[in-house]
């Protein structure tokens, strides 16, 4: 048999004078495995040789290793005078010696070799840190791999410890070809998921020190979200929504997954699982009784925080409440608003509305004198009741003149016209109530651009305020109670694209301020109230990119202002209402391509919930947002591309009933009032 050969050469040559010549291979040293006292087995496989000058040397050899605190023997046979065996033993590192013994056979007398000499590296072992310990999510870690000898005879014994270290972490090498100072490897990683992960450390060895390799399985475990969990109504009065919302933050980055919320232990219709959005996310329900109810939150958890438990105590009051919604166009004072309808010939409809019930209805409005003519409503004699303002020519048609038409119901109670002077081009720019009165109040827009404010009281007598001169540029852009104080106040933009707010009371101006320079392209779109404070925030739209943005307002102070929507959205926002009935006001947009419908439930600037209502391609758009039952909820009037009307009521979006929705009319040229 011919000896083999070995990566690490420990063939000795043994030579025998007795008759025969001996050769002795340098042996070569391999690593097994680790035992429980974490001792490495040794394998020394030694090759020899024994040559005769006559008849064919048989029999065996005995080889004798010797190490530092280690011996070891193996016999192998010879085959055409050379022969190989293995010699398992575990010494420390340092020099070892081989000795072959013949003992002879029928026609050669036994012989030993000459020693011969090889080096056995150190033994070593890799033990593996991470810090810290445990790590968060997306927390740098420090791997640091420690390599030792195997036992304490060797420490130091040969030298530093050198060579290079790869690390291996879950599936892949983040660190290759790191070298080994003084036994001293590390890696730095990213560990980013929750769990034990599973590191290796492979010790590649130098000329003292063999090869190891050590593992160790760091833990990440994730710090829990700060949870604020809230009930802004609480107590809330019988028959209207509870509201509860849920906020995560946390060191790790904005929380995602999903919130489950439960009644009593039950899940509450609707609420079973609300993905969460900028880490919020809220529930409402209006079928709570009279008492206290224990209300909890589950958040599920994401790969960066544990999942997390709220709790509070809902308490429903005996005591009711008007709905807070906004201002109903309401004609008969049942607190229902109504719809008003421009005809194709210009005469004017009223449908007088319970739910999606028509109760009555009538023409209210001929359409005499109807060419270039404009209609409005307001209270403009503060009965709580809502009447018709129509602007149209005067009978020689060189003059303008409006007409007021005070109604109760379908009855018209008193028509009032009023002629203005100089040229027509006379327009209403605004309405309301600028000096809280109760009264409806107009903003007139002059033939020459500037603006006047009109102080209705109901009867003939006017008080006329010019607040805009002629030829400044600026117009009306939104009328709405900025700061609280139950009048109407003014947002202008001027033809330069900057626009300005003043607070006003009646025909005062209380403060003026810039809000937008020229040219920044931002349009104030829409008013609402989106955080409950009692102050009309702004919602704004740059048409050359697409961006929509929300301000939350106080006075003329901007508390808070976030994007919307980003740059190259093609979603509009198009109608503003109380959809979910927690007292704030909710946005619809429009998707300007393919006509989708969506609808955001808002808290601020945070949209706690957004669902489609209209897919792609649906003749439908928001035309009207009223309350026509009185309830918490904005219903919305729809209009179809072939002039066919719709009615949808909304209500508690955690009802397991669907609110009732119905076809008002077929294809017409009929217009619903904004």
């Amino acid at each position: 048999m011919t000896a083999p050969s070995w990566s690490r050469p420990i063939l000795a040559a043994v030579a025998a004078s007795a008759g025969a010549a001996f050769a002795l291979s340098t042996p070569t040293v391999q690593v097994t495995g680790v035992d429980a006292k974490d001792s490495v087995t040794r394998q020394a496989m030694v090759g020899f040789s024994v040559t005769g000058t006559g008849a064919p040397v048989t029999g065996s050899v005995i080889v004798t290793v010797t190490g530092p605190n280690a011996t070891a023997q193996c016999s192998g046979s010879l085959n055409a005078g050379t022969g190989a065996c293995e010699a398992i033993f575990n010494p420390h590192g340092g020099t070892s010696t081989a000795t072959a013994y013949y003992p002879g056979d029928s026609n050669y007398a036994a012989a030993t070799s000459a020693p011969f000499t090889f080096f056995n590296p150190v033994m070593t072992q890799v033990a593996v840190t991470s810090s810290p310990a445990p790590s968060l999510p997306g927390q740098l870690v420090t791997l640091t791999a420690h390599v030792n000898t195997h036992g304490p005879a060797d420490a130091g014994s040969f030298g530093a410890v050198g060579g290079s270290m790869d690390f291996f972490v879950d599936t892949g090498y983040p660190c290759t070809g790191v070298t080994v100072a003084d036994g001293v490897a590390t890696c730095n990683v990213v560990l980013s998921t929750n769990g034990t992960h599973f590191v290796s450390a492979m010790y590649s060895g130098d000329a003292s020190y063999g090869p190891s390799e050590g593992e160790s399985s760091p833990v990440v475990s994730a710090a829990p979200a700060t949870m604020t969990f809230t009930s802004p109504s609480n107590p809330s009065p019988a028959g209207t929504a509870a509201v509860f919302r849920l906020f995560l933050s946390g060191a790790s980055g904005t929380p995602t997954g999903t919130a489950a919320f439960k009644s009593g232990g039950l899940a509450i219709h609707g609420c079973e699982s609300i993905a969460l959005y900028n880490g919020a996310a809220a529930c409402s329900t209006g079928t709570l009784s009279v008492g206290d109810h224990a209300i909890t939150v589950q958040y599920s958890g994401d790969a960066h925080y544990p999942a997390a438990t709220g709790s509070l105590t809902q308490t429903v009051s005996s005591t009711t409440v008007t709905p807070d919604v906004a201002k109903p166009r309401d004609f008969n004072g049942d607190g229902r608003s109504d719809l008003v309808l421009l005809n194709n010939d210009g005469s004017v409809s009223v449908w007088l509305m319970d739910g999606v019930d028509i109760i009555g209805n009538a023409s209210v409005m001929g359409s005499a004198g109807a060419a270039g003519s404009s209609v409005f409503t307001g209270d403009f004699d503060g009965d709580g009741k809502v009447d018709l303002l129509r602007v149209e020519p005067a009978y020689d048609s060189t003059q303008d003149s409006y007409v007021v038409q005070f109604m109760n119901g379908l009855d018209i109670v008193n028509v009032q016209r009023t002629m203005f002077t100089g040229p027509r081009g006379w327009s209403v720019a605004g309405i309301g109530d600028f000096n809280g009165d109760h009264k409806s109040d107009v903003l007139w827009k002059k033939p020459g651009g500037g603006v006047e404010l009109a102080l209705m009281n109901g009867t003939g007598t006017r008080t006329y305020f010019d607040l805009m001169p002629d030829g400044r540029g600026w117009s009306v852009a939104k009328v709405a109670d900025f700061n609280a104080d139950g009048r109407a106040d003014i947002l202008w933009k001027n033809t330069d694209g900057s626009v300005s707010l003043w607070l006003m009371d009646g025909g005062n101006i209380v403060q003026r301020t810039p809000l937008m320079p020229a040219g920044s392209g931002w349009d104030p779109v829409l008013t609402g109230d989106f955080n409950g404070d009692g102050n009309a925030d702004i919602v704004w739209f740059h048409a050359a990119s697409g961006a929509t943005s929300l301000w939350l307002m106080n006075g003329t102070t901007i508390l808070q202002r976030g994007p919307l929507l980003p740059a190259g959205s093609t979603w509009r926002a198009v109608s503003v209402g109380d959809f979910n009935g927690d007292g704030k006001s909710d946005l619809m947009f429009r998707n300007s391509t393919d006509g989708s419908i969506g609808r955001w439930f808002m808290d601020g600037l945070t949209p706690l919930q957004k669902n489609t209502l209209l897919p792609s391609g649906t003749p439908w758009a928001p035309a009207v947002a009223i309350n026509v039952n009185n309830d918490l909820y904005t219903d919305m009037v729809w209009r179809a591309t072939d002039g066919s009307l719709g009615l949808w009521l909304m209500g508690d979006p955690a009802s397991s009933t669907a609110p009732p929705r119905r076809t008002l009319m077929g294809p017409t040229a009929t217009r619903p009032l904004p």
